[in-house]
């Protein structure tokens, strides 16, 4: 628009939501990716890899990642923060697939009916704990003496 203000889907590009292209958040410092990429790389970072995988992994996208962050914190180009954007989704993924996939847990809609009931007796021995003290009374070293060798 003319007179300085900014269209609200400013940057959105055809079929993408606002959420999408603000998905920026996913970016780790830059320092992040070339760390990831020097373990991956090191001797105890292949040994590791094939003890849990059997072979030795490509840590080549590690480095793209850090080329491209590097060029979304020099240059904000868009293109490069989309490719690191791709990849963290797919690492993301990864890491939640088999929480998402297991049958071991139910999962909850709403809290459980008693979930703020009080405790029962047996812990009733709490409440002269040394927590329920400081959160009663406030921590006791603010109002000790300390004494300094000078």
């Amino acid at each position: 628009m003319a007179n300085g203000q900014s269209q609200p889907n400013q940057g959105v590009k055809n079929g993408e939501t606002q959420d999408e292209a603000l998905a920026t958040h996913l970016i780790r410092p830059c320092e992040r990716y070339q760390d990831e990429y020097e373990q991956c790389r090191s001797s105890k970072g292949r040994r590791q890899q094939i003890f849990v995988y059997g072979n030795v992994l490509d840590c080549e996208p590690w480095a793209k990642d850090f080329a491209n962050c590097q060029k979304w914190t020099w240059t904000s180009d868009a293109e490069a923060a989309g490719a690191v954007v791709k990849n963290e989704r797919e690492r993301l993924k990864e890491r939640l697939t088999p929480h998402l996939s297991t049958k071991v847990w139910e999962k909850r809609e709403t809290p459980p009916e008693n979930w703020n009931a009080p405790l029962p007796s047996f812990q009733e021995f709490t409440k002269n704990s040394y927590l329920t003290r400081v959160s009663k009374e406030g921590d006791y070293m603010k109002e000790a003496s300390a004494c300094a060798i000078q």
